[in-house]
């Protein structure tokens, strides 16, 4: 009995990006395998200007510090993250932007969809995730890098929203560090399942090959199991039974 084959598959749309993007990254975060050594200071910068913008459309936006030190979990007892002081700047740029061009607007943010289609190969899957922003005329998603435009996973997510959202609407990914931004307007309406039947594909082949492409330098498995002369042979783990849906 293969593992992997399920009446209903329950997929996220950045697990499906991941997988397409590189399916060696999409099998450790199904092992749950955590890098010991990770620079997250480009997550933590942009969990912050997120948080901002979120913010900013619901309970009012909070003083700079607020956000860079992380929102102190008291429950935890620990800061949801830190931002460190180098990525001040960008976090400042962003937020600047973002207050600048969509002061005015009005959004529901990270708002969830659970989203059942059937692919071209008669798999029944359930797409989910969450939403930036959005509003009965567009979807934002919001970045805090430069050249949105060039980065084909960011298209990939796009697509998943655009195909999600009923009735239609443009969808724009749009970087608050620089302006670029890139919108979808139309697709095809078997793009996304056919990424579907993809990703399932590899899952059911346990085909999980590195894929070296120009996101590898923001991977935080990079060091320990990509770089030369990191060592990888295989994961000891009967990994049917730590894949969760």
């Amino acid at each position: 009995m293969n593992p992997f084959k399920k009446e209903i598959y329950y997929i996220s749309a950045n697990k499906l990006s991941m997988g397409i993007n590189c399916p060696f990254k999409l099998y450790l975060n199904l092992c749950h395998v955590q890098p010991k050594h990770f620079d997250n200071k480009y997550t933590s910068a942009g969990s912050a200007v997120h948080k901002y913008m979120e913010d900013m459309f619901t309970e009012g936006a909070h003083d700079f510090d607020y956000y860079v030190n992380g929102m102190y979990q008291p429950e935890e007892n620990r800061p949801l993250y830190v931002v460190p002081e180098e990525m001040y700047d960008r976090v400042k740029t962003c937020i600047s932007n973002g207050t600048k061009w969509f002061n005015g607007y009005s959004f529901d943010c990270e708002k969830p969809f659970n989203v059942e289609l059937k692919t071209p190969k008669g798999r029944k899957v359930m797409l989910n995730g969450f939403i930036d922003a959005i509003n009965d005329e567009v979807i934002y998603d919001w970045k805090t890098g430069k050249k949105v435009t060039t980065k084909d996973d960011y298209k990939r997510q796009a697509a998943v929203y655009y195909y999600v959202a009923e009735p239609k609407r443009k969808v724009i990914f749009k970087s608050l560090l620089d302006g670029s931004e890139f919108t979808v307007t139309k697709q095809h309406p078997n793009y996304i399942p056919s990424l579907c039947d993809q990703y399932i594909d590899r899952l059911e082949m346990h085909e999980f090959d590195r894929n070296i492409n120009a996101l590898c330098r923001f991977c935080e498995f990079r060091t320990e199991y990509c770089y030369s002369g990191a060592e990888y042979d295989y994961f000891p783990l009967e990994i049917h039974e730590l894949i969760k849906r």
